[in-house]
């Protein structure tokens, strides 16, 4: 479905000239993403305010998503798998026993594994997702320098109820789940340097 709309959008932006059509390819790849993205964070927000917890879903959102873009982590090979473990992943850290009191035990447990993570696996990369070495090395900083301003900024809520604060917390827990399911993978296909 993805790429039939973003096919159709790259020809209907070359037929009025907006694009060179020997880069349509390119550019069909591009809103194919675009349109995948969209749709995975409308889903995650249309669940969260069916289940009353639309604020945890955008902070969900805002702690899974930025980190997630560096720190790679499990690639699925079509759209429909990532929107399904996109959907798992979300609903298991929807379900974890919510603490009204965002302890410093958990906030600093979360914190450090994920600092582990991202320093000593980051970028994690999977079969359809290689970077240079160059590329690696800003996108283990960008991870990592997104990483402190989170925990700068989130330090404030620690032992204050807060639904945006707990989603946030819920989302890098996410990218701890992904990133410890692409290792796995990537040691059962042999591809851990």
């Amino acid at each position: 479905m993805e790429k039939k709309c973003a096919t159709k959008f790259v020809l209907w932006m070359s037929n009025r000239n907006f694009v060179n059509i020997e880069e349509a390819e390119i550019y069909v790849y591009g809103f194919e993403l675009l349109i995948s993205s969209f749709i995975s964070i409308l889903e995650i927000l249309l669940i969260g305010a069916s289940i009353n917890k639309i604020m945890f879903s955008i902070g969900y959102l805002a702690g899974f998503i930025p980190i997630r873009i560096f720190a790679g982590g499990y690639h699925a090979k079509t759209h429909n798998r990532c929107y399904l473990m996109f959907l798992i992943i979300f609903l298991i850290c929807n379900f974890i026993p919510y603490s009204k009191n965002n302890s410093l035990a958990k906030y600093i447990v979360i914190y450090i594994s994920l600092f582990f993570l991202i320093r000593f696996c980051a970028p994690l990369q999977a079969e359809n997702k290689k970077l240079d070495e160059h590329d690696e090395k800003n996108y283990r900083r960008y991870a990592l320098i997104i990483l402190i301003i989170s925990a700068i900024f989130g330090f404030p809520f620690i032992g204050k109820e807060s639904c945006i604060w707990e989603g946030m917390l819920s989302g890098k827990i996410a990218v701890i789940l992904f990133m410890l399911i692409q290792i796995a993978h990537n040691m059962l296909a042999g591809m851990i340097k």
